[in-house]
């Protein structure tokens, strides 16, 4: 497209007075004359945005990741050691302030080593 395409007069009729205004650019999509929107520029800036009054504000979420984060911290757990009992399918209980740790991750870390252990001792044995 040549600049002299792009570069070219048009007239435009006014969404809201119907007026007519002269556009120099091929491209443009204004809608409204000069006269108009600095009425409603103005309009906006003292009853606030169009979008805002029509529409509530949004709702801040709090992510997934957060939540977990959270339930781990009141069980006395990290995100890692929450995030496994839950994959293990463990039922997660609070943790014992005496013991300082969780029962439930000390079983579930139990189990894991005890597995770990037959696993190197089955390899170990099978060269045999």
């Amino acid at each position: 497209m040549k600049i002299s395409e792009l570069v070219s007069e048009r007239v435009i009729t006014c969404e809201l007075c119907g007026r007519g205004f002269v556009v120099r650019n091929n491209l443009s999509r204004t809608k409204r004359c000069p006269e108009c929107a600095v009425v409603i520029r103005k309009g906006n800036k003292q009853e606030g945005f169009r979008h805002q009054q029509l529409f509530e504000p949004r709702k801040r979420r709090v992510s997934n990741l957060d939540t977990l984060v959270r339930e781990a911290k009141e069980y006395g757990l990290s995100y890692g050691q929450y995030v496994s009992m839950k994959a293990a399918g463990y039922k997660i209980t609070p943790r014992n302030r005496t013991e300082g740790i969780n029962p439930a991750w000390q079983e579930w870390k139990e189990k894991m080593y005890a597995t770990v252990a037959a696993c190197r001792a089955r390899a170990e044995n099978h060269g045999e």
